[in-house]
């Protein structure tokens, strides 16, 4: 309306001082007033080549620059669901083209857009959809192929298990043994889960005779272990066959910096193998 009431000024100006001849250099002053008015007017082109790359608790994104000569910057909006609503996740605009999303979830998969916004807050429409997860952390990952073997194992006392190299591991040719020495225990070095919100455990195992005795895996509480999971009865197990065990830990008191997972075969022997055992804190 204010546009209008100017020309109409500006009109009647022009025809009061110049006469009606004035009308045709009105006119082109007139076009130019609104090819200016509509690049005020006109959005921005959506960003492209927009990236997404998970790493530990974050999730980088990355997108071509814009070339509009106005442009002031970019949002950027997530959602938990592809097409799903977007929310917007930064404060002011972005004014480089990559971002740095920080307040994820791992295992939990994020799809993003983005959007460029020019000096007149005109903001264009969304970029392609990309989605990441954001990356756990594995604070254990042993094949016991190292050396020595049990560089995992050897922080809270004796080592009572054995380096297996008869026969192949699920993993590679070496994995550890049971032996028979009385109580047996393979305890891991204390792992940090302390910021955890769960924690994955698995692992392969491999028993003989499941007349044995029990084949405990346990977890540590800080004065204690508990037993976790009996293997000998666990869903699925076969004798002599390598089996994946795959569990989440969401109990809180295991979110330690002293965290530890322990297989006691005391009663079964030398009739139990465990090869490529790893931690995931999410």
């Amino acid at each position: 309306m204010r546009r209008l009431l100017l020309l109409l000024l500006i009109f009647s100006s022009i025809v009061s001082q110049f006469g009606t001849g004035a009308i045709a250099r009105f006119t082109d002053v007139d076009q130019s007033l609104n090819n200016t008015f509509n690049a005020w007017d006109t959005p921005p082109t959506p960003p492209s080549g927009l990236a997404a790359t998970p790493g530990d608790n974050q999730v980088s994104l990355n997108w071509n620059d814009n070339s509009e000569p106005d442009l002031d910057g970019y949002n950027v909006y997530r959602a938990t669901g592809t097409g799903d609503p977007y929310n917007q996740i930064n404060g002011s605009l972005v004014v480089t083209s990559d971002y740095t999303d920080t307040t994820v979830n791992e295992l939990v998969t994020y799809y993003y857009v983005v959007t460029a916004v020019d000096t007149g807050a005109n903001e264009s429409t969304y970029s392609d959809e990309v989605n990441a997860i954001p990356d756990s952390i594995t604070v254990l990952d042993d094949g016991f192929e190292g050396t020595p073997w049990d560089v995992n194992w050897d922080g809270n006392g004796t080592t009572d298990w054995q380096v297996s190299r008869s026969g192949d591991g699920y993993g590679g040719s070496t994995y550890s043994a049971s032996h028979d020495s009385g109580d047996t225990y393979l305890t891991s070095d204390d792992l940090n889960t302390s910021d955890a919100v769960s924690i994955t455990v698995t692992f392969w195992f491999y028993i003989k005779n499941l007349d044995k005795g029990p084949l405990y895996v346990q977890t540590y509480n800080g004065s204690g272990y508990d037993n976790w999971y009996e293997l000998t009865g666990y869903p699925g197990v076969v004798k002599t066959t390598w089996i994946q065990f795959s569990q989440i830990v969401t109990d809180s008191q295991y979110f330690r910096s002293d965290f530890r997972i322990r297989f006691d075969g005391s009663s079964i022997a030398t009739d139990v193998f465990i090869d490529d055992v790893k931690v995931i804190k999410n």
